[in-house]
């Protein structure tokens, strides 16, 4: 349910941005730095949280996100400037982005080893349901009752969670032993970072860094940018929602069968297997231009390959760090991730304003994510070392 909320959040806000422009008179071209800077909060979130909760009490932190999370978003409906928020979507961000390495250190904690990157991939299919979610409920709530609505929900929801986490989340990590791919090093007076890129660690935090970047890029410019470019490509604004929709369904079918390929075999060979494939099919999307059968098919395959392993990569990274690193590696992974998930968006408005064409545009991207195939395979090969 938390990873919903993430969903939910990444795709309301797009949504009620026209209302929120038309209420607050704003330029719609202020959005770009007012997106940039929620994710920027949730790059803080995610490097801060991830040690404080392998230091301390997964469940405390937890809180404190929910908490934060909450309070941005509570307040967004009281701004009366892109100052205001902007501020209100930093802490939204600042939360949700802290809340990311908990819960999947959380998840990893609670399942058999060999299960651990299918559940944390098939518990990140959450995201896509909360943005699916996101817009079936802007789409009711906007017309009756206003932008602001939206956010009080969004805000209130959060609240309601952090009594399902106080009672239902142990207060510490457990204390048994369990096998991992990587030993934690001694605790010291290092910052976290370092412990990460001891020689034990370092190539494959290197690796899954970059394979987050890049993952993300592509994850969030298709996310953004799929609806647009469609009725760029002069389709019908239906087909836009749709292509979105089918996105979304795909990364949830994509989850279940990469995951599935990857018990059998290696789940870092999965991640390849998906970039990969994905980069095909995001290249294909531009090439369906007046036919709308096969774009849909197209971006579901998308889905289904590229944003599932980006699911999945978050099982990949904390079953490579031990116990006592998980949440911490996690929380860097996702916080360089984050540089990816502004990035992107930001690639391909520089491109639409170059008046690159569509295809060129989804072939940019379906090389990007060929670029993440690259790392993953550098990571595969860590993780057969390391068997």
């Amino acid at each position: 349910m938390i990873a919903m909320i993430d969903g939910f959040d990444t795709q309301v806000i797009g949504i009620a941005a026209p209302a929120i422009a038309s209420d607050l008179s704003l330029e719609t071209a202020t959005f770009g730095a007012i997106f940039a800077i929620g994710l920027t909060g949730g790059l803080i979130g995610a490097v801060l949280a991830g040690p404080a909760s392998d230091r301390g009490s997964r469940r405390v932190v937890l809180l404190i996100c929910l908490g934060v999370m909450s309070v941005g978003s509570l307040a967004t409906p009281f701004v009366s400037n892109a100052v205001e928020l902007s501020a209100a979507r930093f802490f939204t961000g600042l939360g949700l982005g802290g809340a990311v390495p908990v819960i999947i250190a959380l998840t990893t904690e609670s399942v058999p080893p060999r299960a651990r990157v299918r559940i944390v991939g098939l518990m990140f299919t959450g995201f896509p349901l909360g943005g699916l979610l996101g817009g079936l409920t802007a789409a009711v709530v906007i017309p009756a009752f206003g932008w602001r609505s939206l956010f009080i929900l969004g805000g209130v929801v959060p609240l309601l969670l952090t009594v399902a986490v106080w009672l239902v989340i142990s207060g510490k990590a457990p204390s048994r032993p369990e096998p991992t791919a990587t030993g934690s090093p001694p605790r010291g007076s290092r910052p976290a970072v370092f412990q990460l890129l001891t020689r034990q660690n370092r190539a494959g935090t290197l690796l899954i860094w970059a394979t987050f970047i890049f993952s993300l890029l592509v994850t969030y410019l298709l996310t953004s940018w799929i609806p647009l470019l469609v009725v760029r490509s002069g389709m019908a604004p239906i087909t836009a929602i749709l292509a979105s929709v089918a996105l979304n369904l795909g990364c949830i079918v994509g989850v279940l069968t990469l995951g599935a390929f990857g018990a059998r075999r290696s789940v870092a060979r999965a991640l390849v297997v998906g970039y990969a494939g994905g980069g095909v099919f995001i290249a294909a999307i531009g090439a369906f231009g007046g036919a709308p059968v096969g774009l849909l098919a197209a971006t579901f395959l998308s889905g289904a390959f590229t944003i599932a392993a980006q699911m999945l990569a978050n099982g990949v990274c904390a079953v490579f760090y031990g116990r006592d690193l998980r949440a911490t590696g996690v929380g860097y992974a996702v916080g360089m991730g984050r540089i990816g998930s502004i990035a992107g968006p930001a690639l391909a408005g520089i491109l639409v304003a170059a008046d690159a064409a569509t295809w060129q545009i989804f072939a940019v991207a379906g090389a990007i994510s060929l670029l993440a195939a690259l790392f993953a395979a550098g990571l595969a090969a860590v993780f057969s070392r390391m068997r």
